[in-house]
């Protein structure tokens, strides 16, 4: 039985509609957040069932996607004998479409957090979760940047391959 090879074009360009759908629905969500923002400070701002469920949907594809290949690559790596785990060795593991998904993630996460922030309790839900996800997502992120590793002498070196202490 062979195997069907899917060419490289086709998953460039998934990848691409992807990044784009994330960025638009999420572009969305926040407008319609400040168009809908009402005098009284007080009412929730409502969005369409759609746009909700596209949020979270895209939202959780790129979470999940996000941190399983960051930790597969983590642990590929610090499998492989004599391979220091350090941002250049990770970044090397991930191909561009990752690495691209992590930067437009994070960059839409900030905003998302801006405007959870300015907006508090008018908010809407899918915000205030998006925002509480990415602030969790950035904590297990911060884990393995600021994480240490003890190296064969017996000193810990942090996980970007500097700070090394007895």
């Amino acid at each position: 039985m062979s195997t069907v090879q899917v060419p490289r074009t086709t998953l460039d360009f998934i990848a691409v509609a992807i990044l784009l759908a994330f960025i638009g629905i999420w572009t969305a969500v926040i407008i319609r957040s400040w168009l809908q923002i009402s005098g009284d400070g007080e009412t929730q701002v409502t969005l369409s069932d759609g746009l909700t469920a596209a949020a979270g949907a895209i939202t959780t594809l790129m979470t999940t996607r996000t941190a399983s290949v960051l930790g597969f690559t983590i642990t590929r790596i610090e499998d492989q004998a004599g391979v220091d785990l350090n941002a250049s060795t990770l970044t090397a593991g991930l191909n561009w479409a990752t690495r691209w998904a992590i930067y437009v993630y994070l960059f839409v996460g900030v905003g998302v957090v801006v405007n959870w922030l300015l907006l508090g309790a008018q908010s809407p839900e899918v915000v205030a979760a998006y925002s509480l996800g990415i602030l969790g997502w950035l904590g297990g992120a911060a884990g393995v940047v600021f994480s240490t590793k003890a190296t064969t002498d017996g000193s810990t070196r942090s996980a970007d391959g500097g700070g090394v202490s007895d």
